[in-house]
């Protein structure tokens, strides 16, 4: 008689079982995978100095026109001051401190470039602030992945 019991009740009881544990596993899981503060702001940086690199070269190229160019390097400016004040406020310890040591310097740079390009767009000096960036937004992301690494 049991088993009869058992059979009629409505199978829903375990589906929602099963639901309920699958969901509690997802949010347990979900609350593991928290990105690293370090690791964001300079790949915020990084993507902030790759965009004024853009910037520059598209309008150098003429393929920008000085207006948009501009507003590209404004927000570009903006990230990159950002990015700058979170690395330099988080506080880090062991191979995450050595990456922020190498990581502040690497944004002032891009962002002293990053005026001095704003400042003269289309000239040669803007060309060559240009280049810097580049190689600063590709130094930037390697330190990114190095960040995020150290989690």
């Amino acid at each position: 008689m049991r088993w009869r019991q058992r059979a009629s009740e409505p199978p829903a009881r375990g589906i929602e079982k099963v639901a309920a544990s699958l969901l509690t596993i997802a949010l347990l899981v979900g609350c593991g995978i928290a990105k690293d503060p370090l690791a964001v702001a300079l790949g915020d940086g990084s993507s902030a100095t790759a965009s004024a690199a853009f910037a520059l070269e598209h309008h150098s190229s003429g393929r920008l026109t000085g207006p948009t160019a501009r507003t590209m390097l404004d927000d570009a400016r903006r990230e990159l001051s950002t990015a700058m004040e979170q690395v330099s406020a988080l506080s880090a310890s062991g191979d995450r401190a050595d990456v922020q040591a190498d990581a502040l310097p690497l944004l002032a740079r891009a962002v002293h470039d990053l005026h001095t390009a704003a400042d003269r767009i289309g000239s040669a000096e803007a060309d060559a602030a240009a280049a810097r960036l580049r190689d600063d937004a590709t130094a930037l992301e390697r330190l990114e992945k190095q960040a995020a690494s150290l989690r």
